[in-house]
């Protein structure tokens, strides 16, 4: 328990112990310790952020400035075509998948992001016996009496009851 000091108010007698007015003054030790260790850590923190930032900062113009650089010495036409090329080159790009497998997947596969994407999915979902038969579980409470999609089953009893209606 923090410890107080007691300071008498101005209107009030000294000896009148229930009227003291109390402040808190942290006399503790231990208390201005943990304060002091707060601050100084959240301020060491900061600068640690600050200096990271920074670095990160400098980094990355530096890496803009050199490619920039490189580019400079094309004209707008080639710049244009570059990128149209790059577009098209995007979706079969090898980069998406690891180095190892690059040239494998170029003689075997004719869109090699895709498959890798491919594996990764198959990979994240990889089914066992236990999830199978959790999912057809599923599949079989579902009730598909009424038809598989009860939207559309609705629509066409009503538009029946309508036209025998009209007729």
């Amino acid at each position: 328990m923090p410890e107080y000091q007691l300071i008498a108010s101005e209107d009030r007698d000294i000896n009148d112990g229930e009227n003291y007015k109390k402040t808190i003054l942290p006399t503790n030790k231990n208390i201005l310790r943990k304060n002091l260790f707060k601050i100084i850590s959240s301020i060491i923190l900061l600068i640690l952020f600050v200096l990271i930032y920074i670095c990160l900062n400098k980094h990355n113009n530096k890496n803009i400035n050199k490619n920039s650089n490189n580019f400079m010495t094309y004209n707008a036409t080639i710049n244009n075509e570059l990128k149209t090329t790059k577009k098209k080159e995007v979706p079969h790009a090898p980069e998406v998948s690891p180095m190892e497998i690059e040239n494998f997947l170029l003689k075997h596969h004719s869109n090699p992001s895709l498959w890798f994407h491919g594996q990764l999915i198959n990979y994240v979902w990889r089914e066992n016996e236990e999830t199978k038969n959790v999912t057809n579980q599923i599949v079989m409470d579902i009730p598909f009496e009424c038809g598989k999609i009860i939207f559309e089953h609705g629509f066409l009893c009503k538009y029946i009851r309508m036209c025998k209606a009209l007729v």
